[in-house]
């Protein structure tokens, strides 16, 4: 009995000494806009937070992969360093495509909010925001509304996980 009295002791000082070390920490997300510009980024999953019925089908969606055409999933992002956004459209393309097409939008990063702020490329106004929730060298998460016209269905979160191409 006194073994696992000793063993639980033990566990709750190393629970103490890591929580005290973590204080000491920054624990903040190390995101940094350099850590994900002039990347090729690939679409690897596209999820709803909440399911709801797009397609009109009776059967609420949570995986929006399973809703994109093919021509799409090939298309890659790129943020470059100087504040645009590139939208590769990919070798497989739509019908109303272009080889070779780029469409092209204005970014900067919000470091406080951890978000990228997507701008008009004329206008430089503010046209969406997306969360950064997740990000290694090789992955990039990213949260926003699906329908960012701010309507009533604009609630409607998604989450995007791109991988480094």
């Amino acid at each position: 009995m006194k073994n696992n009295s000793f063993i639980k002791a033990a566990c709750i000082a190393m629970l103490i000494l890591a929580a005290f070390s973590c204080e000491e920490a920054d624990l903040s997300l190390p995101t940094r806009k350099e850590n994900f510009s002039d990347k090729q980024w690939e679409i690897d999953a596209w999820d709803l937070e909440t399911p709801l019925d797009i397609d009109d089908d009776g059967r609420a969606e949570t995986d929006l992969m399973d809703l994109l055409k093919t021509c799409d999933e090939d298309n890659l992002i790129t943020f470059t360093k100087n504040g645009k956004v590139l939208e590769d459209t990919g070798l497989d393309l739509c019908e109303d495509d272009q080889p070779g097409e780029i469409h092209t939008y204005n970014w900067d990063f919000d470091k406080k909010d951890q978000a990228i702020i997507i701008r008009d490329p004329l206008t430089n106004k503010k046209t969406d925001e997306w969360e950064v929730v997740f990000q290694t060298d090789n992955r990039l998460w990213i949260k926003f509304n699906l329908l960012p016209d701010h309507s009533k269905n604009s609630l409607v979160k998604t989450i995007i996980k791109l991988n480094k191409k």
